[in-house]
């Protein structure tokens, strides 16, 4: 498996070339702005489940 930050990089790409905001990262994943800004600066805090949620939101294989 990927190590955090390649992960939230690849994810901070994937809403850039999408031209997706932390808004429409949040609509598509059901979590909160502030939950997808904690989980983005701090990605340790970020559970399997919800990693998993949000790389396929963004179309991302782990």
């Amino acid at each position: 498996m990927k190590q955090y930050h390649e992960i939230v990089a690849e994810i901070r790409k994937q809403m850039y070339l999408r031209d997706w905001k932390t808004k429409d990262l949040a609509e598509a994943t059901g979590y909160t702005v502030g939950t997808i800004r904690v989980m983005l600066t701090n990605p340790k805090k970020m559970s399997d489940k919800s990693l998993a949620k949000i790389c396929e939101a963004l179309q991302i294989k782990l």
